[in-house]
């Protein structure tokens, strides 16, 4: 794939001054609302209720000195394979009439690529009710000092459909002109919600 999406959201962001979004705000769904949403009679009753675990928190603060931002962007998440992470953003109709267009591309996932929930996931009891957190659970999920904020998430939280904000990076030394699609990666993913009208692309 080309540098297209590189040029496309970058120049959306410069041309309306903001980032490309997939979904209204009323298409994404917060964590907790989605968890509230599943009554516990659909659970298992010999399964119990499924809480996010604390992810490892970094060792040492990421060196992001080697590359440079190139635009931060609102999208879907498609799939996680491997070190790399498919997208879907929504691209603006190509002309009057016409509709906006999904666009899936992949980038790279780095080991200081940062994955954080802007808000935190509840805490289900074995019932599958949300309870409370206590105030030492909630620390458990704060990043280190100096490491982006938010809560403390990983790449298996990036399921399909989960909307998230993405700050893409390229290497300095790749002259903007020459970079590609797949010379992006993330520093960092900060998990929105869910997209509810997020359909799967066809096998």
């Amino acid at each position: 794939m080309t540098n297209g999406i590189t040029r496309a959201a970058s120049a959306l962001a410069l041309a309306a001054g903001l980032l490309a979004t997939p979904t209204s705000a009323a298409d994404v769904k917060p964590a907790a609302e989605k968890a509230a949403d599943k009554p516990a009679a659909d659970k298992p009753a010999d399964k119990p209720a499924e809480t996010p675990a604390v992810p490892a928190a970094p060792a040492v603060k990421p060196n992001w000195s080697g590359y440079v931002v190139t635009n931060t962007l609102t999208a879907d998440v498609v799939s996680v394979v491997g070190n790399t992470i498919t997208l879907r953003i929504k691209q603006p109709a190509a002309g009057k009439g016409k509709k906006p267009t999904d666009k899936d591309f992949t980038v790279g996932l780095l080991p200081e690529s940062a994955v954080r929930h802007r808000v935190l996931p509840p805490k289900l009891n074995e019932a599958g009710k949300v309870v409370a957190r206590t105030s030492a659970e909630v620390s458990a999920f704060k990043p280190p000092s100096g490491t982006a904020p938010g809560f403390l998430a990983s790449t298996d939280d990036l399921t399909p459909g989960t909307v998230v904000e993405v700050t893409l990076v390229r290497d300095r030394k790749i002259p903007p002109a020459k970079a590609t699609d797949a010379d992006l990666s993330v520093k960092l993913a900060v998990i929105l919600g869910q997209d509810t009208n997020f359909k799967a692309p066809r096998k």
